[in-house]
């Protein structure tokens, strides 16, 4: 029936791919809130620019943060012809194959720099080959939004994995944040993100594992002020199209889209970073206690990221990419880590 509602409300002819000069309108869905960069440069970059590079043929209605859909039915009303453009984070895109779960392994990235130029020098379309043939959707940008995620809780400060037997943690619905807690001791709780801020006041969960500009935006900081930087994984966020639709435009408009996909792509980097820039000061602001472990406690951190990888490989793991972004990176000591341990 909601789809029904959709597609009434948006048109029932929307979902065609344009074969003439004149004006369409594409509907582009997504839960971001337009503070984000991620949603500024949607606004700022993308749009105006798919709009100009495809000559007027193509007008985007923006639909941030509307209720018309949240990450995961972003994906399925896209892929079901009811909205042309969608974002998600690649977690919550995973739900629809696992060609994209390589960017949510914890410690993949040495830092959010090289992850911005991996994932922009040639990631992308690497990624996209078999993200087309099997999810069905083709990546026109990935990108960090709003950093690492990092291990907030209500309970007590934490230095060491040790620290947080006994604490109920709040992950997404990827395995990789599950078993990565489970590694580190903590009690993995899957849990709606909508309910997050009550739960934490009810101690249904202690904490979570989110980027420290998410505690700021969400006033989370309330109800949970101990956060350790421990990082692992970073949230990378994706701007689709489904493979079919792009496939059957017009050549001059499938350039428009590569175009401005391409723009966004690499323009986000500044405006997320000054998101995050400005976010975490007005956290520290805020009282919040930032924990960040030393040398030695993040080796004990990191120890914890060989289950996950080891689960992964069960699931389905790309070693030959996995490894091509480790060496590009210069790390040698977490690849012999992991070639001890069976992945590589």
């Amino acid at each position: 029936m909601a789809s029904v509602a959709l597609a009434a409300m948006l048109g029932s002819s929307i979902f065609t791919a344009n074969t003439s000069n004149a004006a369409e309108t594409w509907v582009l869905g997504s839960a971001q809130p337009e503070i984000t960069g991620m949603a500024q440069t949607l606004l700022n970059v993308f749009v105006p620019r798919l709009e100009n590079f495809s000559n007027g043929q193509i007008e985007v209605e923006k639909q941030l943060l509307t209720g018309l859909c949240n990450e995961h039915t972003c994906i399925e009303q896209m892929l079901g012809n009811l909205i042309h453009l969608a974002t998600a984070s690649t977690e919550n895109a995973g739900a629809f194959g696992s060609d994209i779960d390589l960017l949510n392994l914890p410690y993949i990235f040495k830092d959010l720099e090289w992850a911005n130029q991996i994932s922009t020098d040639w990631l992308r379309d690497e990624l996209n080959v078999p993200m087309e043939k099997n999810m069905k959707l083709r990546m026109l940008g990935v990108i960090v939004n709003g950093g690492y995620r990092h291990t907030i809780n209500n309970v007590r400060e934490v230095r060491v994995p040790n620290d947080l037997k006994g604490i109920k943690i709040r992950v997404t619905k990827s395995p990789a944040a599950f078993n990565l807690f489970k590694a580190w001791g903590a009690q993995p709780v899957p849990y709606d993100w909508a309910q997050l801020y009550m739960g934490l006041q009810a101690n249904v969960v202690n904490g979570m594992y989110i980027p420290t500009v998410w505690v700021e935006v969400t006033k989370m900081y309330e109800v949970a002020n101990h956060v350790t930087l421990t990082g692992g994984a970073i949230v990378f966020n994706g701007l689709y199209i489904g493979s079919k639709f792009y496939r059957g435009l017009k050549p001059d408009l499938k350039k428009a889209v590569d175009m401005a996909g391409d723009s966004f792509q690499r323009l986000q980097w500044g405006y997320d970073s000054e998101w995050r820039k400005d976010f975490e000061q007005r956290l520290i602001d805020h009282g919040a206690k930032l924990y960040q472990p030393t040398a030695a406690e993040m080796d004990l951190w990191r120890a914890g990221a060989l289950a996950v990888w080891q689960d992964q490989k069960k699931i389905g793991l790309d070693a030959k990419i996995a490894r091509r972004i480790l060496q590009e990176q210069g790390m040698d000591k977490f690849i012999k880590v992991l070639e001890k341990g069976g992945v590589l």
